[in-house]
């Protein structure tokens, strides 16, 4: 019978800093998650006008482009959108986006603010423009903006915000603030896997073996176990003296990541890494 749980990469996990990305967003069985993380627009469902009907239409297949790493057409495409309606605040955020992955942070910035003087209280682009922050070593601003995306009672994704803040924390060694943002995130989406591996690995730091294995457990219930969920489970058997459960997930960590970082640890010993 096929496995009824959810793939997880280690974008999913959210070791947004320590790999490719990873605000991480919960992704369905056979999705992928091109966005990174970060939040592109979809179809406005108000009523529109004519302009911004076109710039939304460019803005779309930019944002298409944009997470297809094609990012000549899709600076090419946003550009369209924005001289079609300048009002039009997801344009610099997705603008912003583009900017911050060719590594030009200036004009990035220049974006996400430009968008934001527009609508202060636009959610993607307080998201994104914390998730460009919290890139550039500016983690308490970056916690600001996602607090404002937090506080909006409307926003269709309210977790993630919170494990986005939980993050930067981390990223300032601040482990009591983030797990309660981790903490907030989870009564707010139980099944979301960021939250779901922050906080085992938060309580496994701190030796609190019965919450860490209750919260990677729940996360391998719901996703399909990878290399990193496998090595925190690992050592928190370990910390806890359960050999057998130990050998269980070497035996797997080595059989299905023959290749990965945590079996190379684990093949030195080194658990601490």
């Amino acid at each position: 019978m096929a496995s009824s749980r959810q793939p997880l990469s280690a974008v999913a996990i959210g070791m947004l800093f320590l790999s490719l990305l990873g605000c991480g967003t919960n992704v369905p069985k056979g999705n992928t998650d091109p966005s990174k993380g970060v939040v592109v627009p979809t179809a406005e469902t108000l009523q529109e006008t004519d302009a911004r009907r076109r710039a939304r239409l460019r803005l779309e297949l930019g944002t298409s482009y944009y997470q297809q790493r094609q990012f000549a057409v899709a600076l090419e495409e946003t550009k369209q959108a924005l001289l079609m309606d300048p009002s039009y605040a997801d344009s610099y955020s997705v603008m912003g986006l583009i900017l911050m992955d060719l590594g030009d942070r200036r004009q990035a910035e220049d974006y996400f603010q430009r968008g934001l003087a527009r609508d202060a209280q636009h959610s993607d682009l307080n998201l994104n423009y914390g998730w460009f922050l919290c890139q550039n070593g500016r983690e308490k601003e970056a916690i600001e903006r996602f607090l404002v995306v937090a506080r909006n009672p409307l926003y269709a994704a309210p977790v993630k915000p919170l494990q986005n803040a939980g993050i930067c924390a981390l990223r300032m060694g601040d482990r009591l603030n983030a797990e309660r943002y981790f903490l907030a995130g989870y009564e707010t989406d139980p099944n979301s896997a960021v939250v779901l591996y922050q906080l085992a690995n938060l309580n496994y730091l701190r030796q609190d073996l019965t919450k860490a294995r209750f919260y990677v457990n729940r996360l391998h219930s719901i996703y399909d176990p990878n290399a990193q969920t496998l090595w925190l489970n690992l050592k928190i058997e370990r910390l806890a003296g359960n050999r057998d459960a130990e050998k269980s997930m070497a035996d797997q960590l080595r059989q299905r990541f023959p290749v990965s970082r945590e079996t190379e640890s684990l093949n030195k010993g080194a658990y601490d890494e």
